[in-house]
């Protein structure tokens, strides 16, 4: 068991999201969503630019606790990263909203939780789990099928450009790391991870029969950003 490490330092930094056109191609329930990985992006760049010494190569433990709406017609958001800097080096950070009731009472709301690990080598960060068998049988299905039917986002998020090959195991695909967006963005395209994310959500519709949302990450170790337009 992995020793507890004490909180130094707390402190929050105020965020502003910048809703721009192509996030509202990412919806549910007809309702726009801020997609998780922006929500990391945006996170790493609050830190960077309290800190630029910020590295947020290695993620580990990352919660998505609560939808981020955004609301349609707004240019930006306001949020703040609550921040825990504990002895070890590691950095906690959640990103939260505050909302006022009827009754007049504000109320927090937690979003997404990360833990920013800088402790370990990058060569030391990565374990091969990869328990998937490309030699059983496997269930293909065409890029439109799952935008139009599947995960219907909009056009900006419709980035597994390939058929997406169903194994029991798991799922193989090629993925479009999307267009050039505005913004600090250290984690690289955010597409990349978030077309992973849609082919889990089929993987589940298809084996568990029913929707499945991301709601953590164990660990992420970043050894070379993705690019955009790749």
């Amino acid at each position: 068991m992995e020793k507890f490490s004490p909180i130094i330092k707390t402190f929050q930094i105020p965020v502003r999201i910048q809703v721009f056109p192509y996030l509202m191609d990412h919806r549910f329930d007809n309702k726009v969503v801020l997609p998780a990985v922006e929500a990391m992006q945006v996170i790493a760049a609050s830190l960077y630019e309290n800190d630029q010494e910020f590295n947020p190569t290695v993620l580990k433990n990352a919660e998505f606790e609560k939808f981020f709406y955004l609301e349609p017609g707004s240019t930006d958001m306001e949020a703040f990263s609550q921040v825990d800097v504990l002895e070890n080096g590691d950095i906690f950070t959640k990103l939260q909203t505050r909302i006022r009731t009827k009754s007049g009472i504000v109320r927090t709301k937690e979003h997404v939780v990360l833990n920013f690990s800088n402790r370990e080598p990058l060569s030391t960060s990565i374990t091969q789990n990869n328990q998937m068998d490309e030699s059983e049988e496997f269930i293909e299905i065409s890029p439109q099928k799952i935008y139009e039917e599947l995960v219907p986002f909009g056009k900006a998020f419709q980035n597994i450009v390939q058929p997406l090959k169903i194994y029991k195991t798991g799922t193989v695909a090629d993925v479009f790391a999307g267009n050039k967006i505005e913004g600090l963005n250290l984690l690289g395209s955010p597409f990349t991870l978030d077309a992973s994310f849609h082919a889990a959500c089929v993987w589940s519709q298809c084996f568990l029969g029913f929707i499945a949302f991301p709601v953590s990450i164990t660990k992420r170790v970043i050894l070379k950003p993705t690019v955009f337009g790749n």
